[in-house]
């Protein structure tokens, strides 16, 4: 199929650039005549007047035997083909259509001119780079064009001559300043230097330091060194003293959590103890009860935990106010919700069925809360009361009677385990004699500290379930931001509103996570086969080359049942 050029003629030609409809005439890279037998229909083969009047007039071209210089060109659609005064007009548009690359609105494709940078810092690994490929070659000028390859920047050598004399003071300035030397100098480095390393020292032993504590020191330092010289420590210096030491404040990492590497020892007795009871289990139980792990099917595998939720809302932070306010207040209820929180106790089975109901704990006694506003609770939870909204001895004997306790086809509880971490509440001997007598249950108790590290639902579950609660809660307040702004809402109103966030929050994540959720008893080291087969598979975050080594006596996790830690 033939098209038509703006000069009137058929052709079946391209401009390269504006792929525009040309014919030979109008397009001075063709070389083969259009009857030439083996033109190939429809290629981009040349470049049509119109591109070519867009070139700027004057604009030298180099090219490797001759400089061609475009002339001034007026764009006009009826204007006659391009001349060039060159002996070899193929090599003279071939330079002619690299010129035009550069320049700008050339075409519909065209592309900026990169102009370099006239100016540029260089940071001291960059000019101690520059010194070492100067001793590399003993040469400034080799240095300088292997330095330019690799930033593509030229170098004067007005500017790498300081460099090279400045050498001892770059090696001895801050990494990745600016300038050697630059910034204000310490007025008494010698007591700033003892300072930083009683700072280094208390950092090391895990002491939290905060900004009186450098005051504190930096007026009795003042007072050994430099007796009756005057210091006011203010609040530049303090700034300046952070940064030339870079000490920043920062928030802990997990502040509840030791090391990794301490936790190795309690983590491998964990495991070994699980695995031996798992083993003396399947034995007693052989013929009655059999499963994936020793005696129990993932089924019979669970963790439960406590976490905290914010029972409050838009009464804490900062909000936004007209510029030059000197005194900005907010509303509040005046009812104390504001230090209110409540409890959700959770439970995950190794299979990801969620079996159990979260238990909801709020804090009171519950005795007035009218039935009006019990019947508007979610299903999906239990809901309870206890003076601090924790859960303590009594509340653990609730869960374990009315929720735990499950029997078996034959009404007697099936023999399970059950993972939870050293809590007060839920190592009494109350509590630990119903788990064995009452719900024939096997207890593992997670080592102080590693609860994040074997602990599914620390690992996995929580986090996950409390973005879809504040999430839930922030989706209900943007629809009814005048409810809460008024404070209006009774806490009646927000415990209804808890449970319906919980009640949701806990089917979604229990669906969306099922997968992960037995995944993560098997990254925890719970749920593997007692013949070791797949022990490789055990993830200890910070601890990747972990093992569990041989098996011990079930005696060795006795030691965690004595601890006190809260949850």
């Amino acid at each position: 199929m033939e098209n038509v050029c703006l000069c009137g003629r058929a052709t079946k030609y391209q401009c390269i650039r504006c792929e525009t409809t040309v014919c030979v005439l109008c397009a001075p890279e063709i070389q083969n005549p259009e009857d030439e037998p083996e033109y190939k229909p429809m290629s981009k083969v040349g470049i049509c007047n119109q591109c070519n009047n867009t070139a700027i007039a004057g604009c030298r071209v180099e090219t490797d035997d001759e400089s061609v210089v475009l002339e001034d060109m007026e764009a006009s659609n009826d204007t006659g083909p391009v001349q060039f005064d060159t002996e070899n007009e193929q090599s003279s548009t071939s330079a002619v259509f690299r010129a035009l690359e550069t320049t700008t609105n050339s075409s519909s494709k065209g592309t900026d001119i990169q102009v370099p940078d006239k100016r540029k810092q260089w940071t001291r690994e960059q000019k101690l780079e520059f010194i070492d490929l100067y001793k590399k070659y003993k040469n400034k000028a080799k240095a300088a064009r292997e330095f330019k390859a690799r930033y593509k920047f030229e170098v004067k050598a007005s500017t790498y001559n300081p460099w090279i004399n400045q050498e001892h003071k770059l090696r001895n300035s801050k990494y990745k300043s600016k300038k050697a030397g630059a910034g204000r100098h310490a007025a008494f480095p010698d007591m700033e230097k003892k300072l930083f390393e009683e700072f280094q020292e208390l950092r090391g032993k895990g002491v939290k330091v905060k900004e009186w504590w450098f005051r504190s020191r930096c007026k009795q330092l003042m007072a050994e060194l430099h007796p009756g010289v005057e210091f006011k420590m203010s609040n530049h210096w303090f700034d300046r003293f952070k940064s030339r030491y870079d000490i920043s404040l920062r928030r802990p990492t997990n502040a509840a959590q030791k090391q990794s590497e301490t936790l190795r020892t309690s983590i491998q007795q964990f495991h070994r103890y699980l695995r031996r009871t798992a083993t003396v289990k399947a034995t007693e139980l052989e013929g009655v009860q059999e499963g994936i792990v020793g005696p129990w099917e993932l089924r019979d595998i669970a963790n439960m935990d406590q976490t905290p939720l914010q029972f409050c809302f838009n009464t804490k932070g900062a909000t936004y106010a007209e510029r030059g306010e000197k005194s900005v207040w907010t509303r509040t209820t005046g009812e104390g919700h504001d230090k209110r929180q409540c409890t959700v106790q959770l439970t995950i089975f190794a299979d990801g069925e969620p079996r159990i109901k979260p238990l909801l704990i709020f804090k009171g006694t519950g005795q007035r809360i009218p039935d009006r506003e019990k019947r508007q609770y979610d299903p999906r939870v239990v809901v309870k009361f206890q003076e601090n909204a924790w859960c303590n001895e009594e509340m653990m004997v609730f869960w374990l009677r009315n929720m735990w306790k499950k029997p078996n086809m034959f009404g007697q509880p099936r023999d399970r385990l059950l993972i939870y971490d050293a809590h007060r509440a839920q190592t009494t001997e109350r509590v630990k004699t119903i788990l064995t007598q009452e719900c024939k249950t096997t207890l593992g108790l997670v080592p102080p500290g590693a609860t994040s590290k074997v602990q599914p639902l620390d690992v996995t579950f929580n986090a996950e379930f409390k973005k879809s609660v504040d999430r839930l809660a922030t989706e209900h307040l943007s629809t009814n931001p005048e409810q809460f702004m008024t404070g209006k809402v009774t806490a009646g109103d927000r415990r209804v509103l808890f449970t319906k966030w919980v009640g949701t929050a806990w089917q979604e994540t229990s669906r969306r996570l099922k997968d992960t959720v037995i995944r993560s008893f098997v990254k925890c080291g719970i749920s593997l086969p007692i013949s070791g087969s797949r022990d490789s598979e055990i993830n200890i975050d910070g601890l990747p080359d972990y093992r569990m080594g041989e098996s011990a006596d079930i005696e060795e996790i006795e030691f965690f049942s004595d601890s006190d830690e809260e949850s």
